[in-house]
């Protein structure tokens, strides 16, 4: 029980942080400027990727209570991958090193 409230708890904030990164990237996509649409991206994405992982810790917690139903969907592998790098690209720069 308490991995859900905790999990409930913190979705809240990162919704939040998804809708104003949403309406700044659509802002940014307005005004013609790649720098701020790329940041506000990752940010976005960044917010999606801790909410997935909220999910699945929603989902294994339903899973050891023997109440998993499993929902498949498709989803872009290569865009997947690419906002998953551009994080990474990010956290690298920062420690100054390279990633190729």
């Amino acid at each position: 029980m308490l991995t859900a409230t905790v999990s409930h708890e913190m979705m809240t904030p990162l919704n939040c942080i998804l809708t104003f990164a949403s309406i700044l990237l659509k802002q940014s996509e307005k005004s013609g400027n790649n720098m701020m649409k790329k940041q506000f991206e990752m940010i976005r994405n960044s917010a999606q990727l801790v909410i997935c992982q909220m999910k699945d810790l929603l989902d294994q917690n339903l899973l050891e209570k023997g109440q998993f139903t499993l929902n498949l969907q498709c989803f872009n592998l290569e865009q997947t991958l690419s906002s998953i790098v551009d994080i990474m690209k990010m956290q690298a720069s920062l420690k100054k090193v390279r990633l190729n």
